[in-house]
């Protein structure tokens, strides 16, 4: 899968430069001395932090950039890249100045320091650092929109190496001297950012057309930045004040002993940081589609980063002595840094998991939430960690670290939570617990005797494995079960030709939504299209609509004017005139999604034996604003011809062959007469629900579901149900079928407000099969018809 092997290169780029720190870090603190080892950690950590401070733009091009390639709009790559990449620039500079005006203020602030003067010089030489740092950042995007991430790790790997192994140089042979380091991962910087523009004009050489500022632009990139340049300005902040807090209040030492363990915990960021990269573009796929596998590839990445790092956290807490003795060989540091150690990795661990929320809200671009949560932390984080680390020294100071990213990670599962259909994030409540217990419970084993910890590691590493070998089984069965299943980036093209598809809308009197349904086929990124629209004798406006539609677009789509035939008789002469491989029927008040045809054709391209595609859909009000979602049923001919649950909805497409047999809707039904379709249609061959949100249905007072009905209309599922379910054979299946039949006529009425007639056909209902009573479903329905025009605020829309 391309998810796994571009989170694999994304692994190693950012994983390696770890062993160079793993080997440079105790000869830096041995070269430097801990005060000025404590200074360089906190040059790394002001120069990451500005490097963020990009105003969102660097997530926004990516995002923008993937959407405009995807589209093929290769007119729009060089005005979007130089206008995204010119504030980036500005916003650089900018941050290079704030650095370079308050290094002195800030050097100030730092006790026991032991060259001061060389701190400052040190500081503004990495201010000259910053534009690249933030330019480098959009050109990263520009690559990864590009899904060229062997070139970006390519680049990221020597970088990240030198972070490290320059410093380590620069004092070995010139000496302790800050300002030396600095100029020396300046240059890196720079380099860095070179070599990015390099790649950049070779993979996509759309940029060198059109290099041009544009404005039309800007809106659309700060809007995508957003509340995100809010949590990229506050969350690094709220990792890095800890620091100067402690500097501040206890020594700069002190800040070596808080820093060195938190530096290479935090390392382990580079697995979540490694996935949720790859995450990004695909989540914003899915969720753009209102596809539910967001939410099973959501479940799989935590799953997977708690399998695989909650044995690393446990055998990192319950071996920091040894570990930090054989690294440092400084059994006074180790005495300071072992318990802050123990603590910090219980918090990596939680914030390692939590990457996976935060990368979905980001890729929903609903940033806000997040970003209010991040900013409520930073006013109570800061003074908080203050006045515990002057009164309760670096423990403390750990702990309130362990209290703000437990609080943290838990707001970011919740905000997913609360957005996600039920039964929500925690529909396995046992597991999660279970999961809890026994990290909780390995962490009691900080004191027990080295042979029981190793065995206790060892016993984790291995059901961890064998936890993770299954879940990978499971993704691989559940991946070819879906011939519509979750794409790595883009869905592949099929290689066979694409068939004509033929859409029929019958309008009648919609006046007020038919241009949305109509500019929503014309829309469609499927380039073989027939679209034919009926005006079915509409008196309101419809056939002006129309008329102005069909100037607007000459050719587009056929347009027929004929006397009130009804619905079904109207499809059926769109149908018989079509020429489409591919059938379809959109109703005058509903909306296709931009990728509906093409989504749906490559379904039934998939799996030839399929009949009938049908997708999920939403309820829209008359306004158009999405209301809920609704995800169908796999197709099952039981819930079809006995429950009568009419799986297709709203972007159902069938075959030709199947209307050829089939043959088209009953002109004599008004109510039912696309079930009574699907019915005979399921006779040609099995249906397939293809898991994505493609459709919009619309619920409004004039909804023929939803607005009152004749009796004779209330009871047409009757009579439906007596013509092709009810057959001598199969007797308590007749009379589960007909019981549900008169249980849906009561619903009808129910809805109509006639109350004795719902109840006749109810009593009915419960006579024909007494059984039926115990179904929830019919209990549903009857509930649904007497209250359904409310539950839909028809009245408020």
């Amino acid at each position: 899968m391309k998810l796994a092997r571009h989170t694999l290169l994304n692994l190693i780029g950012l994983g390696a430069p770890l062993l160079v720190a793993v080997v440079s870090i105790p000869e830096l603190i041995r070269l430097l001395g801990e005060a000025r080892f404590g200074m360089l950690a906190l040059i790394w950590a002001v120069t990451s932090y500005f490097g963020l401070f990009d105003l969102g733009l660097g997530r926004a091009l990516t995002q923008q950039l993937a959407i405009v390639l995807g589209e093929r709009m290769d007119h729009q790559v060089a005005p979007l890249s130089f206008t995204a990449l010119s504030l980036m620039t500005a916003i650089g500079c900018i941050a290079g100045v704030l650095l370079w005006l308050l290094a002195p203020a800030g050097i100030a602030q730092i006790k026991s320091l032991p060259d001061p003067v060389d701190a400052i010089h040190a500081t503004w030489v990495m201010a000259l650092a910053l534009p690249a740092v933030v330019m480098t950042t959009g050109l990263r995007g520009m690559l990864e929109a590009q899904h060229a991430f062997g070139l970006v790790n390519a680049i990221r790997l020597p970088m990240g190496v030198w972070t490290f192994a320059g410093p380590w140089l620069i004092v070995s042979w010139q000496g302790p001297s800050l300002t030396l380091i600095a100029v020396a991962l300046t240059a890196g910087r720079w380099l860095a950012t070179l070599v990015h523009a390099a790649y950049v004009w070779r993979v996509l050489p759309q940029v060198r057309q059109g290099w041009v500022w544009d404005p039309a632009w800007v809106r659309p990139l700060l809007t995508s930045g957003g509340w995100l340049m809010v949590s990229n300005l506050v969350s690094p902040l709220l990792a890095y004040v800890d620091r100067f807090v402690i500097g501040a209040c206890v020594s700069a030492a002190a800040v070596a002993y808080y820093t060195t363990p938190q530096e290479i915990l935090t390392k382990l960021w580079i697995i979540p940081g490694a996935l949720t990269s790859v995450l990004f573009p695909t989540f914003a796929l899915l969720i753009q589609r209102r596809d539910p596998g967001s939410w099973v590839l959501f479940d799989h990445a935590v799953q997977a980063l708690f399998l695989g790092l909650m044995p690393i956290s446990i055998a990192l807490a319950l071996f920091a002595p040894e570990l930090l003795g054989l690294w440092l060989g400084n059994a006074d540091f180790v005495t300071h840094s072992a318990p802050v150690m123990q603590i910090f990795t219980l918090g990596i661990l939680l914030s390692c998991l939590a990457h996976v929320p935060v990368t979905w809200l980001q890729s929903s671009g609903n940033n806000r939430p997040a970003a209010m949560v991040h900013l409520a932390q930073l006013v109570i984080y800061g003074p908080l960690i203050g006045w515990v680390a002057t009164h309760h020294g670096l423990i403390g100071a750990a702990w309130v670290w362990l209290l703000r990213i437990s609080v943290d990670s838990l707001a970011m599962f919740w905000l997913c939570h609360v957005r996600r259909p039920a039964p929500g994030m925690f529909r396995r409540p046992i597991r999660v617990a279970v999961a809890v217990l026994v990290t909780l419970g390995a962490y009691a084993a900080l004191d027990a005797p080295m042979v029981l910890r190793a065995a206790l590691v060892l016993g984790l590493l291995v059901a961890g494995a064998a936890l993770g070998y299954r879940q990978w089984r499971s993704m691989r069965e559940q991946q070819a079960r879906s011939p519509a299943g979750l794409a790595d980036e883009a869905v592949v093209e099929p290689r066979e030709p694409l068939p004509w598809v033929t859409i029929v809308t019958p309008v009648y009197n919609q006046a007020d939504f038919v241009a949305e349904t109509v500019q929503s086929v014309l829309s469609q990124d499927y380039p073989r299209i027939e679209y034919i629209v009926i005006d079915d004798g509409s008196s309101d406006g419809s056939a002006a609509v129309l008329q102005r539609l069909s100037a607007q677009n000459p050719g587009r789509f056929t347009l027929i004017t004929q006397s009130n035939a009804g619905q079904a008789a109207t499809l059926n002469r769109g149908w018989a005139m079509a020429k489409g491989e591919v059938l379809a029927y959109l109703s005058s008040d509903d909306r296709l999604h931009p990728q509906a045809v093409s989504r749906m054709v490559r379904a039934l391209q998939a799996a030839p034996d399929v009949a009938v595609a049908y997708c999920d859909f939403s309820l829209i009000d008359s306004r158009g604003d999405r209301m809920a979602d609704v995800m169908t049923e796999d197709f099952s001919e039981t819930r079809l011809r006995d429950h009568l649950v009419c799986q297709p909805g709203p972007g159902a497409f069938f075959r030709r062959a199947v209307y050829a047999k089939a043959g088209g809707w009953d002109a004599n039904l008004r109510q039912v007469p696309d079930f009574e379709f699907w019915l005979r249609a399921s006779q040609s061959g099995p249906f397939l629900r293809v898991p994505l949100l493609l459709a919009d249905y619309r619920v409004h007072d004039e909804s023929a579901s939803f607005r009152p009905m004749s009796e004779a209309r209330a009871d047409e599922i009757v009579t439906v149900v007596r013509r092709h379910i009810c057959m001598p054979d199969a007797a308590p299946r007749n009379h589960f079928a007909m019981g549900m039949a008169l249980v849906i006529s009561a619903m009808n009425h129910a809805q109509s407000g006639r109350v004795r007639m719902a109840f006749q056909r109810l009593r009915e209902a419960l006579r024909v099969h007494p059984a039926i009573g115990l179904q929830l479903i019919v209990w549903r329905r009857i509930v649904s018809g007497f209250f359904r025009r409310s539950y839909y605020r028809l009245g408020s829309s």
